[in-house]
């Protein structure tokens, strides 16, 4: 993915593209079909962020695309245990050894099969669920967390990290939501991070800092993700109380042009 900058009346203006690809199949298909499908993937594409490429599978045929349909079905998934956390590991380059792991959410989708964030955590903001899904996912965590710490005794007990929405960080009940996690897992102090987006952080310095003070006192670890794409510097972050910081693949990618 990448975005093309171009001149346009004094003015800059990004311009990216959403592209669906349809890859050859055992089946004999016409030129239409294989356009149609490919179009399919480009709509799919679009509905679920933009700027990126999608494959086409055959159940883009008959997903559904209503609205509410998916709000309505998304407010029953959680109690329906749709909602799924799987758990990326983190390598420490030193001994290689597992250090921790990143919490992701999955939405297993009777109909529509298993769909990434970004295909209902936007839809979960507006119709104000992201309160209950995140709680759901700090839950779960928890206690996964607590029984490897049990379990694993190392030296350095691992850690796990969940992302956290702006309506999250917002809410001065997530204080309290942190409370009760952790008042029900014994969790080693620091190692139940929140991932926040250099972004979110920008959009409200002041009331960041404040959250994020109070999260830290509570003995939860913060993870600042997306570094190098918000605007700040490293001189502007010292007054938030981050233990970590994840520099975005942009910001240290080379190119054909570096050094």
């Amino acid at each position: 993915r990448s975005a093309d900058l171009i001149g346009f009346n004094d003015r800059e203006i990004f311009i990216t593209a959403s592209i669906g690809l349809s890859l050859p199949e055992s089946e004999v298909r016409t030129v239409e079909e294989v356009l149609k499908d490919a179009e399919l993937a480009m709509y799919h594409a679009k509905r679920i962020g933009g700027d990126r490429i999608e494959i086409f599978k055959p159940s883009m045929r008959s997903r559904k695309t209503d609205r509410l349909t998916l709000e309505s079905e998304l407010r029953r998934a959680i109690e329906r245990e749709e909602i799924k956390v799987l758990y990326q590991p983190i390598v420490r380059l030193e001994d290689r050894a597992i250090a921790g792991f990143e919490a992701l959410a999955r939405w297993d989708h009777p109909k529509l099969g298993r769909l990434s964030p970004v295909e209902f955590i936007s839809t979960a903001e507006e119709i104000g669920l992201i309160v209950d899904l995140g709680l759901f996912v700090l839950e779960r965590t928890a206690r996964r967390l607590a029984a490897w710490q049990a379990a694993s005794r190392t030296r350095d007990p691992i850690f796990a990290s969940v992302n956290v929405s702006s309506r999250q960080l917002l809410r001065h009940d997530l204080i309290q939501d942190l409370r009760s996690v952790l008042s029900r897992a014994p969790i080693a102090r620091g190692t139940f991070k929140l991932e926040i987006t250099e972004s979110l952080v920008m959009e409200n310095p002041e009331h960041a800092a404040q959250m994020l003070t109070r999260i830290k006192e509570l003995g939860v670890g913060l993870s600042l993700d997306d570094f190098g794409t918000g605007h700040s510097s490293l001189a502007y972050l010292q007054r938030f109380p981050f233990d970590t910081i994840k520099i975005d693949q942009s910001f240290v990618r080379t190119t054909a042009r570096g050094t």
